[in-house]
């Protein structure tokens, strides 16, 4: 009797649980380490997160990404090189402090390499505002570190809650 009452009890809660999915893409400019090597970056990311939408103050959640670093020529005495691009997939845990319009919050997680660069330790904390209930429009840091480098940059964020 005890095992129904518990299952029936997590089934209650678990229906009290509003997930809320978004969707977007960011662009911006590399700084530190990447400043050099790339001239922008951009990408598109999704989230699945947790809280009501109005009453909480802290959401929490998951999400995953794709993000491009944009190789730069290099010019040198003896001539151009090209820096190739840089891609990784990024999967992350997220959390985000709501009140009223704005937020704040940081995205913790890993950024596999897709190209010639290895992936690392990735970290992203953001600033935003919410828009008409379902638009969200964010300035971030993002950084990916590996053992000898740091890919990051400096951008803005659009995401849609779907």
């Amino acid at each position: 009797m005890k095992k129904y009452i518990l299952i029936i009890s997590l089934i209650l809660i678990v229906s009290e649980i509003k997930a809320q999915i978004k969707a977007g893409i960011h662009g911006g400019s590399p700084v530190g380490d990447a400043e050099g090597l790339y001239n922008s970056s951009w990408g598109i990311n999704g989230y699945y997160m947790f809280g009501k939408e109005r009453e909480s103050l802290l959401k929490f959640g998951a999400g995953a990404g794709w993000l491009k670093y944009s190789g730069d020529e290099i010019n040198l005495p003896g001539g151009t090189i090209e820096v190739e691009d840089a891609s990784f997939l990024t999967i992350y845990s997220a959390a985000r402090v709501y009140y009223k319009m704005f937020f704040t919050g940081v995205d913790i997680g890993y950024g596999f390499g897709l190209s010639d660069r290895d992936g690392g330790f990735h970290w992203k904390p953001v600033l935003g505002v919410v828009f008409l209930k379902i638009l969200e429009a964010n300035l971030f840091y993002h950084s990916i570190a590996s053992d000898d480098t740091n890919v990051s940059s400096l951008g803005l964020g659009l995401h849609v809650k779907l």
